[in-house]
């Protein structure tokens, strides 16, 4: 599968947050909200904080990306915690 575009766009902006602010992003979805997974479509406008955050948890090891969906409009992609994102993010 290959990468999504969103996640592509995300590495273009991660050097303007911090890891602890990823971290904390991905706490408050996975384990404050119980997400089973998150989603990201494909429109960049107003997403540079969560495709900046899905690009570094993906390049860290913390989620996959799980599925890919497109219409020719607009595609949607969603994301997992990996075992290591288990262990880092729920514990």
């Amino acid at each position: 599968m290959s990468e999504p575009e969103i996640v592509s766009y995300g590495r273009g902006f991660v050097g303007n947050y911090t890891p602890t602010e990823f971290r904390e992003s991905l706490t408050r979805a996975f384990k404050d909200k119980r997400a089973d997974f998150i989603v990201l479509d494909s429109n960049i406008r107003g997403q540079k904080f969560l495709a900046a955050c899905a690009a570094w948890a993906v390049d860290s090891g913390l989620i996959y990306n799980d599925a890919n969906q497109d219409d020719g409009q607009c595609g949607v992609s969603s994301f997992r915690l990996t075992k290591a994102g288990r262990k880092s993010i729920l514990s």
